[in-house]
């Protein structure tokens, strides 16, 4: 009796070790076969959650840039806007100087006289 509970020991750890190196293959047949671990399932559960967390982040991270983006866009339009309506008005302003350049030049002069030639009514 001794020796066939010896056998049926050394039968039980030579089955149990030779399951744990084939376990490999064991895995990869079940997994043909359509079995799925619960702990990979899971895992995967966890990993399409965190994964799901951050697209909602990215989501919020491009709206808040194409927002940012949109009010650059209406300051460099404003900007452009800006400066032809400003370049305009240095044309005008030039071009009248430019064609009452004379006068101009007649004003400035009698203004440096008088401001050259002392007061002397009291």
């Amino acid at each position: 009796m001794k020796k066939a509970t010896l056998f049926v020991a050394a039968i039980l750890m030579a089955v149990a070790f030779a399951t744990t190196t084939f376990a490999g293959p064991i895995d990869w047949v079940a997994e043909k076969a359509g079995y799925v671990p619960v702990t990979k399932y899971e895992i995967a559960k966890a990993e399409t959650s965190a994964a799901n967390a951050l697209a909602v982040n990215a989501l919020a991270e491009a709206t808040k840039a194409a927002k940012a983006a949109e009010a650059a866009k209406e300051k460099a339009d404003e900007a452009t806007y800006t400066s032809i309506v400003g370049a305009a008005m240095v044309l005008l302003i030039g071009g009248i100087a430019f064609w009452r350049r004379t006068q101009l030049a007649e004003f400035i002069l009698e203004h440096e006289k008088k401001k050259s030639s002392p007061d002397l009514t009291v």
